[in-house]
């Protein structure tokens, strides 16, 4: 998943940040996830689509539908910019887009294609589409696999499925 080796990770352990359930909701990862944020890097902007679970009247929904760009947006994202270390000559990424899944959510198959899940393949479109765009993008599933991307991230490493 990334073309480098972390040297420094945070010095705050992931496990400081988990409920005490076994398996966390998508909600519980986002909340763990933004007290992680908070705490390791205040001074990064972050932000999660949080409105895309939400139950909607009809006239909201329609305006939610109306303004956006389209579905399958990313979960996460941090906008921050970052050059990549990258021994045949580095790249730029704009910022960093998420998309988070709940632990136990198999997004892969094992010889590396994507599940064949409609909701799936349409959310891959979009992180590829973002990173045409210059961003990295990724699936991440749990909370200890988006704590990697995040601090990888921050480290220069590429991301990559």
């Amino acid at each position: 998943m990334f073309a480098c080796k972390v040297t420094k990770m945070a010095t705050i352990k992931a496990k400081d940040f988990l409920n005490k359930h076994a398996v966390q909701t998508e909600d519980q990862v986002y909340d763990s996830l933004a007290e992680y944020m908070r705490k390791v890097h205040p001074e990064v902007p972050y932000r999660f689509d949080f409105g895309a679970g939400l139950k909607m009247g009809f006239a909201r929904a329609k305006q939610q539908k109306r303004i956006q760009h389209g579905r399958a947006w990313p979960d996460l994202f941090i906008a921050v910019p970052k050059l990549e270390h990258d021994p045949y000559g580095g790249g730029y990424y704009h910022g960093l887009f998420i998309e988070i899944k709940r632990p136990g959510t198999v997004v892969f198959k094992k010889d590396g294609s994507l599940r064949n899940d409609e909701h799936l393949q349409e959310q891959y479109e979009v992180i590829k589409q973002l990173r045409e765009s210059g961003y990295a993008a990724c699936f991440a599933v749990g909370f200890d696999e988006c704590v990697k991307i995040i601090e990888n991230y921050f480290a220069g490493c590429t991301i990559t499925d």
